[in-house]
């Protein structure tokens, strides 16, 4: 017979082995499970079935009796009936997940701070500071050459595009765009005089 499995009043371990087959959190769960249902029968003004009380017996002797006291008083606390075994699963699957969800913003809430107390030690940078730092590292070192060579050849190549408008003038385009350029120089000169 499995371990965890509730023993059955009528089963062939009823009488000798029947505490030391169980483990104390599956007594517990039992009692809680037996307490509760009693309980919500007297709530809900009926008689509680012995089948059905094995049936929730059955269903949640695994859980933890908190879960299972929580799940039964928050039925009794909504609902003047007895529940169906479906509702008071749903109740303690809630339970579960809320406690699961309370552990895991509370272990948030604790790396949170442990940063927060590293970064007050001077333990941990921040990304930006980080950025910066690294920035002005970058800063303070000198241009590579290739870098510097790469930098002064697109500079030269932007220049020679603005040269090549003029390639393909023809004489007399070329004299009449030098003589507006002088006058241009001679103007500026004049204003400057």
């Amino acid at each position: 017979m499995d371990d965890n499995k509730p023993l059955r009043k009528d089963g062939p371990n009823a009488a000798g082995n029947k505490l030391q087959k169980l483990s104390g959190d599956s007594i517990a769960s039992q009692k809680a499970i037996a307490v509760q249902v009693h309980l919500t029968a007297l709530n809900s003004k009926s008689e509680s079935d012995a089948g059905l009380a094995q049936e929730f017996l059955r269903s949640f002797w695994a859980e933890p009796p908190e879960a299972v006291e929580w799940a039964f008083r928050s039925w009794r606390d909504a609902s003047p009936f007895f529940p169906a075994i479906s509702e008071i699963r749903a109740l303690v699957d809630r339970w579960h997940r809320e406690k699961r969800e309370a552990a895991e913003a509370e272990k948030r809430r604790a790396e949170r701070e442990a940063i927060d107390q590293a970064r007050r030690e001077g333990k941990l940078v921040d990304f930006a500071d980080l950025r910066k730092e690294l920035a002005n590292t970058l800063a303070a070192q000198p241009e590579p050459e290739h870098t510097k060579k790469q930098r002064e050849f697109q500079h030269r190549m932007q220049r020679a595009a603005l040269a090549v408008g003029t390639l393909h003038l023809s004489e007399e385009e070329i004299r009449a765009r030098r003589e507006r350029e002088r006058k241009e120089i001679r103007r500026y000169q004049d204003e400057l005089a």
